[in-house]
């Protein structure tokens, strides 16, 4: 896998031209200038205490509200651009990102894992377990069942499809996954950080999850221009 390392960064330097170019540049600026925005309401909303009006609509922390709903349209386009992406390669790694960001998307908008996690503490007489509340460990439960349901559709599909041409999504992705995880779990706690520094991070992390899924679906060729002098010959960096 170490030979597949340079392609991966080599894909990020070419995808950073085809951000900065219009209308693409817009769109990111757009995207990043509204993250920001969610990010300085929700610090204004902690330090007046929901004291203006619309704060409570505003607040990062809302379920349904109109942050979090641009969090999960953010999320759901960026699976339904894999989706449509691997509908024209077929490629399992693409499938794979698809239905995860997709299941993630889901989860965010109709609280899955919360739910789940209520079910577990009542199906098994959960308590709590020193700082955790009971629901807290029925949530680490899902977590632990949908980290290992998603590890093995992973390794399924790296098996079915070991070659270079989707790796390069696999190697951008997976970073974004894990910075998107650290926010929206390990940090998911009662207390533990600002709402304005878990949800926030966690907001930018889908931006750019959102900008990596529409560039590989809506600018295979450019994309692949930039990539493909860089890889091995045969190999194809791109699976569209």
């Amino acid at each position: 896998m170490e030979r597949l390392r340079p392609t991966a960064r080599r894909a990020w330097r070419a995808l950073r031209p085809l951000v900065r170019s219009r209308p693409w540049s817009l769109l990111v600026a757009g995207l990043v200038a509204a993250d920001v925005a969610c990010i300085v309401i929700q610090v204004a909303v902690d330090a007046t205490d929901y004291g203006f009006p619309g704060a409570f609509r505003l607040s990062l922390e809302t379920e349904a509200g109109l942050a979090q709903a641009y969090g999960y349209l953010q999320m759901g386009a960026a699976a339904a651009l894999l989706f449509a992406a691997w509908r024209r390669s077929r490629g399992p790694s693409v499938a794979f990102w698809a239905a995860a960001f997709g299941y993630l998307a889901l989860d965010d908008a109709f609280t899955i894992h919360e739910r789940a996690g209520r079910f577990l503490v009542d199906a098994l007489s959960l308590s709590e377990v020193g700082p955790f509340r009971a629901q807290d460990v029925g949530e680490a439960l899902v977590y632990l069942v949908v980290v290992a349901g998603g590890a093995a559709l992973f390794a399924f599909a790296e098996w079915r499809d070991p070659h270079p041409r989707f790796t390069v999504l696999t190697r951008m992705m997976f970073p974004l996954a894990v910075t998107f995880a650290f926010f929206a779990v390990a940090l998911d706690l009662p207390g533990m950080v600002p709402i304005a520094v878990e949800d926030g991070g966690e907001l930018l992390a889908v931006t750019a999850v959102l900008v990596v899924a529409a560039a590989w679906t809506l600018l295979p060729g450019e994309w692949a221009a930039g990539i493909e002098e860089h890889v091995p010959p045969g190999a194809s960096a791109h699976g569209g």
